[in-house]
């Protein structure tokens, strides 16, 4: 049973390659995540070696350092993030194509996909741009609603 007091993942934090927070790269990263996803860069934790991504609520963000020595990642690792809805999962996987057709086709999304789950189907896309991790994005539908359509 859950209580407010069982805890609460609230940030990730990974160090990238050196020239993810130079410009070009930076303005370009800031841009797709806060168009895409709605996150949006501290003004109190940013420079060309730090940038936090403030996460929709106090607390939720993405900690990114800059080094020459950066995170190795393979290409399973993400970052996991729920959303309420099926529509809002559409409409962050929709910007994210979007931005791949009209501004940059190194964006990569994955088709949305299913797995079954003992209360209900979880419905998931992965997304990745300029950063080593990609961002799943998860909706856990409920048993009792309709079955949503795949890409």
């Amino acid at each position: 049973m859950e209580s407010s007091d069982d805890g609460l993942f609230n940030h990730v934090a990974v160090t990238v390659p050196r020239d993810t927070l130079q410009e070009p790269k930076r303005t370009k990263m800031l841009e797709f995540y806060s168009g895409v996803f709605g996150w949006e860069p501290s003004p109190y934790m940013m420079d060309e070696r730090h940038v936090v991504l403030r996460a929709y609520r106090r607390g939720q963000y993405i900690n990114l350092t800059a080094d020459d020595k950066y995170s190795q990642m393979r290409p399973s690792d993400h970052i996991g993030m729920q959303v309420g809805s099926f529509e809002r999962l559409q409409t962050i996987a929709d910007k994210a194509r979007t931005w791949k057709d009209q501004r940059d086709p190194t964006v990569k999304i994955t088709g949305l996909g299913c797995t079954p789950s003992e209360n209900g189907p979880v419905y998931s896309v992965f997304i990745r741009y300029l950063l080593p991790l990609q961002i799943e994005v998860q909706y856990y539908a409920t048993p009792d609603e309709p079955r949503y359509a795949l890409d």
